[in-house]
């Protein structure tokens, strides 16, 4: 026998003395038989020891800082441990390869079961209630987290840069903020790469998670979360997220969201990380609290059109972002109606009934440009519009304007463009500044501007070119001087396609709006012009 082959025998001889000796050292520690408390169990336990853990309520905070395996004797429902001080988490695991198995946790304003900087954790059959977080890792990899019930919380499981964790037949409910949650601390998806089945449920409806799958199309599914990690060239389409978590982008590019309605949940459409992406004809309703109608954060290029966003803290918001467009949206009736910070085109929305801004904007080079921005601000210190903080490089103009406060502006920005030649919101031909509904200035030369500036609350700005309705027949569509099912027609495939019509001429009831009410009072006046009164946004003709 030769000298390698002797010393591969002795290393592999001593290996099996240690494994051995390890095994039998191993020993199983009872609660309360030994002892009243579980982390008298943990202090006095050594590395690779079993504790069960008998039938009861046992009122502790539990910090498991060795490898351990600890689990109830006869499941959850027959043994509790509810936090003894509230503000700190019922367990928290500071040692790889923990196992913790079988027990209701509950009652803290912190973490229910906490796994911090530890690896290869296994959390199963618990049930974890009535906590801040139900059960959180962070900086921890490969966790298992199987068969628990998560509810009652403020969030249900967060999995916080803690990669490659694996999610089996979970079941989370009513968890108010947030049920599954996955984040990192920057843009990697590393963090977020984790195997998530459609065995877990939000509130009986399956998650489903991607990871890696270019070119999916998803469609038509009534899910509980909807979650793409590095899926690029993404379809997803027509699906329903009611009353459970978002559905989430996150390093996702050159994807289409569209049709899809998202209700009852923090974030509704979350793009993080992902560039290139068009969402359009979704909604997104009643995401209130803190939630947001769409979400985006550290995109590119990304395109949101022809959504529906009411009943929202914020409708749209936009964080850290370059060259987003918002276009063509109706966002109704939220406590803010868009949140956002630079470089962002905003065209052609309805931004209505916003409890606090319809527009408040946080950063610079913004477009802002055709859109109706009405009934906004129900307090003193609100506004359709609001640029706070000395901003500046903004431009806003061709805008139509009417709330109790309009503006606020305290920095240096543009609220007028050069007099071009075009057709501006109100009917007229010239396209300079902006229309405001509480301007009472005279357009005496009839160009379609009113003569003196128009002057922006919070420092020195001016509309320079503030614009005054053209003379125009409400219901005249055409402009013919006939109001004639031509005319009918042409409002009918407005609110069909989005094409340009006035307010001046098709706001039919006057409420700053054009929708089929309008088409409606339109067909009756011109079955009965006598029966019928037409009363457009501009003032009746």
């Amino acid at each position: 026998m030769n000298w390698q082959a002797i010393r591969t025998l002795v290393l592999l001889a001593t290996a099996m003395s240690l494994l051995s000796t390890d095994i039998a050292s191993a020993d199983t520690i009872c609660v309360p038989d030994d002892r009243a408390r579980i982390q008298w169990a943990v202090d006095n336990a050594t590395d690779g020891d079993t504790i069960i853990v008998q039938d009861g309520t046992y009122s502790e905070n539990v910090d498991v800082n060795k490898r351990l395996v600890i689990r109830s004797e006869n499941g959850a429902e027959s043994c509790i441990v509810d936090a003894s001080d509230p503000h700190d988490h019922v367990f928290e695991i500071l040692s790889d390869s923990v196992v913790i198995n079988g027990f209701t946790v509950r009652n803290t304003a912190d973490t229910g079961i906490h796994v911090a900087d530890s690896d290869h954790v296994n959390i199963s059959d618990c049930v974890v209630e009535n906590n801040v977080f139900g059960i959180r890792t962070t900086f921890s990899d490969y966790s298992d987290i199987t068969r628990n019930i998560v509810r009652d919380n403020t969030n249900g499981i967060c999995l916080t840069s803690s990669p490659y964790a694996t999610l089996t037949e979970n079941t989370l409910s009513n968890n108010r903020v947030r049920n599954l949650g996955t984040s990192g601390t920057d843009s990697d998806s590393y963090w977020r790469k984790h195997n998530i089945d459609t065995t877990n449920t939000v509130n009986g409806k399956p998650v489903y998670y991607y990871v890696d799958s270019n070119d999916l199309t998803i469609e038509n599914l009534d899910a509980g979360h909807i979650t793409l990690v590095d899926c690029n060239n993404a379809t997803v389409r027509g699906c329903r997220v009611i009353g459970c978590d978002e559905l989430q982008l996150t390093s996702t590019d050159d994807s289409l969201i569209e049709g899809n309605t998202v209700c009852g949940t923090e974030y509704a459409i979350w793009l993080l990380y992902s560039s290139n992406n068009v969402v359009r004809g979704n909604t997104a309703n009643d995401n209130d609290g803190s939630g947001n109608g769409i979400r985006v954060q550290h995109g590119v290029d990304n395109r949101i059109e022809n959504n529906t966003l009411k009943r929202n803290y914020m409708g749209v918001y936009a964080e850290g972002c370059e060259n987003t467009t918002i276009i063509n949206n109706r966002i109704e009736d939220n406590s803010y109606g868009c949140w956002l910070y630079n470089q962002n085109q905003i065209l052609h929305n309805t931004i209505q009934g916003s409890e606090y801004h319809g527009l408040n904007i946080m950063g610079g080079e913004n477009q802002v440009a055709e859109n109706t921005i009405i009934d906004n601000g129900n307090t003193s210190w609100s506004c359709g519009i609001a640029l706070s903080g000395s901003l500046s490089n903004n431009l806003i103009y061709n805008n139509y304007f009417d709330n109790p406060n309009n503006a606020h502006d305290d920095g240096a920005n543009t609220w007028n463009t050069t007099n071009t030649t075009g057709h501006n919101i109100v009917g007229g031909s010239e396209i300079g500044g902006n229309y405001w509904g509480d301007y009472e200035g005279d357009d005496a030369d009839g160009d379609g501007f009113g003569e003196e500036a128009y002057d922006i609350a919070g420092g020195l700005n001016q509309d320079y070119l503030p614009l005054v309705c053209a003379s125009a027949t409400c219901g005249d569509i055409t402009g013919d001087g006939t109001i004639d099912t031509v005319d009918l027609v042409l409002l009918l495939k407005h609110c069909v396609t989005g094409t340009p019509v006035d307010l001046c001429i098709g706001d039919i009831d006057g409420n700053g709006n054009i929708n089929v009410l309008d088409v409606r009072l339109l067909m009756g006046y011109i079955n009965n012009p006598g029966g019928y009164s037409l009363h457009c946004g501009c003032g009746e003709e």
